[in-house]
């Protein structure tokens, strides 16, 4: 007997809140006498200048001490040296290249344009707080302008010849203008072009000319609208190590194993939505958990007669919080075009999960089979190390038998195949773990289920040779590096667009047209992507091999 299915509603609840918060405002930073600040002087005028410093944390979580120079000190982009800690009678020492017993610190910092004065940009500057009390300048131009400057300084007549004779005398060792790409932290989008440079150190009798020198801590640039509308998920920061000029890393502790993973090489975490974010809270409300060296065992489910409520509930449950865990990232939400925002992405999901109910509760059509690959924890490993050479994983051992207890579900893949077609339609799925071994194996149970059927159902059908997926459409607008994730993602395993598959083949596009799988107010956004059924299952064997 057919097993009835429960409606979305009896599900298990789902962890989206009912109504997402508002991105919480950042508190006012407390306004103290930082103990160790002296006598602030411009570095032009040598007037004092009043100052403040607060001590508040930073955008990762650490507690960092910001100097407020008020009055003259404006925009770094308009050729205005930004701070100057240093009395112009000392003579401190330039910065050891060894470690020192000074703190590590972050600095929050604005830049504008110097050509528009209109577009900025946030810098986080990371570093020993000796090497950031020095005077520096921050020049910047955005991509439009400078794009502009480099057309006006492009002509078609020809330039005059220029003397080779080099003038006489010293001149004065100023500024130098050298140019470096400035890409946002969070989105990885091409701001421009700038430069920061240090002052030497030394009074101003003592200097005879202008020194300028590259700065010997770490700038992460941010757009302003990846400033307003992500937050990093990350823990306290971790001691400065290592020399002057290296980068500052957070090490594994109890306290990061409480964010996000990934990262760049400024630190551990995730530019997240700021939805994510309880007030008072350094890290995002998603699950952060470790998953580790586990093994899995591998059930099939045929639609709509073998699924259990508990497998449907599962599913539904861990569902949303797996979707905004990858979907959820400054990089992905930037580069889509469906879900470019929070509230997109919780709306989505919720349909999704509608969807995964209706297409495991409908009774396919003729000729159409629903299958389901259950993706169960079975048990951790521990990780033990080796000179000997890599064994190949073990094939994916599938069972139909449902397991009666509380389980770890960390996967599914659902597909749609038609025999008529001879072609696999992927629909929903998802990982906790989303490597290649995982993906492989959920893979090669889809396939080994379909074609078993298909053998003994519908030997005289054609052969079951493509396998289908829908997927998003890309930014045309996003990044260089992102514009081509599913040819890196999917077009690994063998995947490519369907106007490149059905070349040279004896096959039409609308062959990959399938009702069914989702709703067609959805699926006429997609874009499907294909592969045979032989390279799918050759890239599967190069995994489990470790090739």
């Amino acid at each position: 007997m057919p097993t009835t299915i429960p409606s979305p509603d009896t599900c298990m609840p789902s962890p989206i809140p009912p109504d997402p918060q508002k991105p919480t405002p950042i508190p006012e930073p407390l306004v103290r006498t930082h103990p160790l600040a002296g006598p602030f002087h411009n570095p032009r005028t040598n007037e004092l200048m009043p100052h403040k410093t607060k001590r508040t944390s930073d955008p990762y979580g650490a507690e960092e001490v910001i100097l407020d120079l008020s009055g003259s000190a404006s925009s770094m982009a308009n050729q205005q040296l930004t701070s100057g800690t240093k009395d112009p009678l000392s003579t401190g020492a330039r910065p050891s290249s060894k470690p020192s017993d000074s703190k590590s610190i972050t600095l929050e910092e604005n830049a504008t344009c110097n050509t528009c004065g209109v577009e900025h940009i946030v810098l986080l500057l990371r570093g020993l707080e000796t090497s950031l009390s020095s005077e520096r300048h921050m020049s910047f131009t955005c991509g439009p302008c400078d794009v502009a400057a480099c057309m006006d300084s492009a002509s078609l007549a020809d330039r005059p010849p220029q003397s080779q004779i080099r003038p006489t005398g010293k001149r004065k060792k100023g500024r130098g203008q050298p140019r470096s790409d400035m890409r946002c932290s969070a989105c990885a989008r091409n701001l421009g072009v700038g430069h920061m440079q240090v002052r030497a150190d030394g009074t101003n009798e003592q200097r005879r000319r202008e020194e300028w020198t590259e700065p010997m801590f770490d700038i992460e640039v941010v757009c302003s609208s990846c400033w307003e509308k992500y937050r990093i998920c990350s823990t306290v920061g971790a001691p400065y190590q290592g020399s002057a000029r290296s980068r500052i890393y957070i090490p594994l502790t109890v306290a990061s194993i409480l964010q996000c993973g990934g990262g760049n090489s400024f630190r551990t975490g995730k530019w997240r939505p700021r939805e994510l974010f309880r007030p008072g809270k350094r890290n995002c409300s998603l699950s952060h958990e470790r998953i580790g060296a586990v093994t899995y065992k591998y059930e099939l489910r045929r639609c709509p007669s073998e699924i259990s409520p508990e497998d449907l509930s599962a599913m539904c449950s861990a569902w949303v919080d797996v979707k905004l865990r990858n979907r959820a990232v400054a990089k992905e939400m930037e580069a889509s075009i469906e879900l470019r925002t929070y509230e997109a992405i919780i709306a989505r999901s919720e349909i999704s999960q509608k969807e995964l109910a209706d297409f495991i509760g409908a009774e396919p059509r003729a000729g159409v089979e629903r299958l389901i690959v259950l993706q169960w924890e079975a048990g951790k490993v521990k990780a033990k190390r080796s000179k000997s050479a890599r064994t190949p994983l073990p094939q994916p051992e599938m069972t139909t038998a449902s397991f009666q207890g509380r389980r770890n579900l960390h996967g599914f893949m659902g597909a749609q195949v038609n025999h008529i077609k001879g072609v696999i339609f992927l629909g929903h799925a998802f990982v906790k773990k989303g490597g290649k071994a995982e993906s492989s194996n959920l893979f090669r149970s889809v396939i080994s289920a379909a074609t078993e059927t298909h053998r003994a159902n519908y030997p005289t059908s054609p052969h079951l040779a493509h396998v289908c997926v829908a997927l998003f459409p890309i930014d045309p607008n996003a990044p260089a590096q992102l514009q081509h994730s599913h040819s890196s993602n999917w077009g690994g395993c063998g995947f490519v667009p369907v106007d490149k598959y059905v070349v040279g083949r004896r096959i039409e596009k609308d062959l990959f047209d399938e009702p069914g799988i989702i709703p067609d107010s959805v699926r006429k956004r997609l874009e499907n992507w294909v592969a045979t059924v032989v390279e799918l299952l050759e890239w599967c064997d190069s995994v489990n091999n470790g090739s």
